[in-house]
């Protein structure tokens, strides 16, 4: 029976912002620059328990520029990664092949095996690798791009 005067994603970031210790990593504004001049689309998959919508509101707080074109979270489809359901989805969302998608994330299991289960390329944060690029290939995860840091992969990016 409560009634609130602002919407429900605005509740969800106000809440997000008092009780999350989130941060911006290093690194990953000038990487969305970098894309972004380059033409090269992006967007958020994330299993946060807020809605897309309120977490898009939280990206914009966080990093104004951020320029994403969707966020989409667990809470909107009720599906959590690594299932390569919840990569599918964003793909179809962003009326691409999942072949053409790259998906950066920080876990193994979540990001990595869900990426690729769903076709796409993934791309593995490994704040703790001594090498700053690396190519990595796992028995029964396959092969996959590792970067120390986000300034790393727009480097890289920036020479393709």
């Amino acid at each position: 029976g409560l009634h609130f005067d602002i919407p429900m994603a605005e509740q969800e970031e106000i809440f997000d912002r008092y009780n999350s210790d989130r941060k911006v990593i290093d690194g990953v504004t000038n990487l969305l620059e970098e894309i972004h001049s380059l033409g090269i689309r992006a967007a958020v998959i994330s299993n946060n328990a807020m809605s897309g919508e309120g977490l898009q509101l939280a990206i914009d707080r966080w990093i104004p520029e951020n320029k994403m074109e969707f966020c989409l979270t667990s809470a909107d489809i009720l599906l959590t990664k690594p299932d390569k359901s919840i990569f599918l989805c964003a793909a179809n969302y962003a009326h691409v092949n999942p072949e053409n998608c790259w998906y950066c994330g920080d876990g193994k299991i979540p990001d990595v095996d869900g990426a690729k289960n769903a076709g796409m390329t993934p791309v593995l944060l490994d704040t703790e690798s001594s090498l700053p690029f690396e190519m990595r290939t796992e028995v029964g995860r396959g092969e996959y791009l590792t970067v120390n840091s986000w300034i790393v992969l727009k480097d890289y990016i920036k020479k393709l």
